[in-house]
């Protein structure tokens, strides 16, 4: 989404100040159009419709040749159609009249003013330019999220990834980045706009977004000199962000044409573990018997095993329950070091020992203990996924 502000500072209206409406700044841009002759044919405007919601238009005000009236009605005609502002050239009005102004205010229309320096259609190209730009960013988008939410074949991957930039004989690595704050849509996709200009000449790294994620993708062939993490933390501080503030996932290499989506995913799955075990950077390939969990944590098959094998820790809505249940999801996450768990759950090693024999007797009183880890760690991975604030 392009708003007027957007508009404003992107654009060679930057210089001039919103005279009024300055409330309306945020409203959505979908178009640019330039308005004269239209408010001097009586009716015009209503039978042709040729403004409407999303509309920001140039004017000259020509047809009020200075009648205050005139310029009145025309702004009240345009909030009526939800156009989102108007740029008005100072031939005849050096300033907004009072009136104007107020209504302006009221209905959270904003108007710029400005002078001879600019031509209208260097603000029309302007505006088109980021529209184009926005337009790009989203359907980007749409695509990293048709490929990790659908089964496609090989052939409509290649298609989907070619579209995006990528060329056929080349590997690509996918970084999946978590800011530490969460930042807005429109700052996001300014960002992802002004790494594509300042790359434009060389496009072997590629930044998008993906909701409230940046999505990160590195071409590695033997002419790509530089390491993937380096580019990784150059594109990082051209979007004001510190590497090491961030949480990454790393996928695996791949083809960068026909297994766009599996370096996606597994970035993506990355991302989500690091998050959750409080580290910084995560490679799919470490992460072990993680990497499964995260791939089919949404498995019916394995939220009813998770559930099942669970249940008896949640029957009971006690605090010895829970103290139970968090006594298991600390081991599992210190993988099976008792003495690491004890320390962290801040209990003695003897407090620890009842606990884990109540919590066997409870959910697997028959299995050896490796089965018993083995058994547990699966459910507890699954739970822990499956309750994560998480948006994929």
């Amino acid at each position: 989404m392009i708003t007027v502000s957007e508009v404003i500072k992107n654009s060679c209206l930057r210089k001039y100040p919103v005279t009024c409406g300055l409330n309306g700044i945020d409203n959505e841009v979908i178009r640019s159009g330039i308005v004269d002759y239209e408010f001097s044919i009586e009716g015009y405007i209503e039978k042709n419709n040729s403004f409407g919601k999303g509309d920001f238009l140039i004017s000259s005000l020509l047809f009020t040749h200075g009648d205050e009236e005139k310029l009145l009605d025309m702004v009240q005609k345009l909030v009526n159609l939800d156009v989102s502002g108007l740029a008005v050239k100072n031939i005849f009005f050096s300033s907004i009249p009072d009136r104007v102004r107020n209504f302006c205010d009221e209905n959270q229309f904003p108007v710029v003013l400005f002078d001879n320096d600019i031509y209208f259609e260097d603000i029309v190209s302007d505006i088109d330019g980021l529209l184009k730009m926005s337009d790009w960013v989203n359907k980007a988008e749409h695509q990293i999220g048709i490929m990790l939410g659908d089964h496609l074949t090989r052939y409509e991957v290649e298609a989907l990834a070619r579209d995006m930039g990528f060329f056929k004989g080349s590997n690509a690595r996918v970084y999946w980045i978590r800011t530490q704050q969460a930042l807005s849509q429109n700052r996001m996709k300014k960002t992802v706009k002004e790494y594509a200009n300042y790359f434009k000449e060389d496009r072997r790294s590629f930044l998008f977004k993906y909701r409230q994620f940046y999505v990160f993708m590195v071409i590695q062939d033997d002419e790509n000199k530089k390491d993937s993490q380096v580019l990784l933390e150059e594109a990082l501080r051209l979007a004001g962000h510190d590497f090491m503030q961030c949480v990454i996932g790393a996928g695996g290499v791949h083809d960068s044409m026909s297994e766009l989506d599996f370096s996606l995913r597994e970035a993506a799955w990355s991302c989500q573990v690091a998050t959750l075990l409080n580290k910084s950077i995560m490679n799919y390939h470490d992460m072990g018997i993680w990497s499964v969990a995260a791939a089919h944590c949404k498995s019916p098959y394995m939220i009813e095993y998770a559930e099942r094998y669970l249940s008896p820790l949640f029957s009971e809505k006690s605090d010895s329950t829970k103290d139970l249940l968090e006594t298991l999801i600390t081991t599992i996450l210190c993988e099976g070091n008792s003495k690491i768990s004890s320390k962290k759950l801040n209990i003695h090693d003897n407090t620890y020992r009842y606990r884990m024999n109540k919590i066997r007797e409870k959910i697997d009183p028959n299995a050896s203990d490796y089965i018993f880890y083995e058994n547990a760690s699966i459910a507890v991975k699954i739970y822990l996924l499956r309750h994560m604030d998480w948006n994929i």
